[in-house]
């Protein structure tokens, strides 16, 4: 944290102390740091980016893949590059992946969630950016899962309409800091660290043609796989409650415009369903369903 002084020029441009972002901070987070560092309530910082950029959008996904925003305020207050900024979002990573110079956040995720690592915000304050890719659950640092609710039942949210402190519930006011800890499942943490590495492989080297081809390679391995449980010797009974079943079974047309589903039946017990946004697999369905069947993206 860099202060500003009044016989510093910058002090008409720039806020009083200047807020860096933390190595795999996530946007929301460092609005929130500007927030607590100037002893201002949770959403202040926010609200003059918002007044300043004039936008109405949902705060989450648009502060996730923030390609309709003009972050120029908030280059000009904290003093940073814009790709410093963007660097706390999915902006370039999502363009990349699918060909766009304006990326939508539904081509990562058909919904939104947040959640947080109350230990990461007792050491760091952080809000890390990974924990908003859908199949995370659990950080990988420190081996907790993550929370999404306070112990007073109340849901989280990141700029409540209370205005309260910043990293505090609205209801009860305890700091996230401060939130109980419980430990994940080994189990679960060995599977998110195959999704994270799905997620880097597509982050550090997708393309339109790389997904595409990626998306083929998955059909490809549901259809042998498929034909693989059809020619076990179990009875027709058996095999439809042996918890196996993989086939495509449906498509379904979302309420929402442009958003498609696919339903694969079940693998392992889980159902397996993949949305598409504007003709597109998204992203963190499609890491999902590699984790799930357990196929490397080296044969792709």
């Amino acid at each position: 944290m860099q202060p500003v002084y009044i016989t510093d020029p910058a002090w008409r441009t720039s806020f009083q102390h200047l807020v860096a972002p933390l190595p795999g901070e996530w946007l929301p987070g460092l609005l929130l740091r500007c927030d607590e560092t100037h002893g201002w309530l949770a959403g202040t910082t926010l609200t003059l980016f918002r007044r300043a950029a004039k936008w109405n959008a949902k705060l989450g996904p648009a502060l996730t893949v923030p390609s309709a925003l003009n972050l120029s305020f908030l280059v000009q207050r904290l003093d940073l590059s814009t790709d410093d900024l963007l660097a706390t979002t999915y902006q370039h990573e999502l363009a990349r992946c699918y060909g766009t110079l304006q990326p939508h956040f539904r081509q990562l995720s058909a919904t939104f969630r947040f959640s947080f690592c109350p230990e990461c915000l007792a050491q760091s304050r952080k809000l890390q950016r990974k924990f908003v890719l859908p199949h995370i659950t659990c950080c990988p640092e420190h081996h907790l899962t993550l929370v999404r609710a306070c112990h007073c039942g109340m849901t989280l949210s990141l700029f409540s309409r209370n205005r309260e402190q910043p990293f505090t519930c609205h209801s009860c006011g305890l700091d996230w800091a401060r939130f109980p800890r419980r430990l994940a499942t080994l189990q679960r943490i060995r599977h998110e660290q195959k999704v994270l590495s799905c997620y880097e492989f597509f982050f550090l080297k997708g393309t339109p043609e790389l997904l595409k081809r990626a998306w083929q390679f998955v059909i490809h391995k549901l259809k042998e796989k498929e034909l693989e449980y059809m020619q076990r010797p179990l009875s027709r009974e058996k095999w439809m409650h042996s918890g196996n079943r993989l086939f495509k079974y449906n498509k379904l047309l979302s309420q929402e415009r442009n958003v498609e589903s696919q339903v694969f039946g079940l693998y392992g017990g889980d159902l397996l369903m993949v949305h598409f946004y504007r003709g597109n697999v998204v992203l963190g369905d499609f890491v999902g369903l590699l984790a799930n069947l357990d196929l490397t993206l080296l044969d792709t």
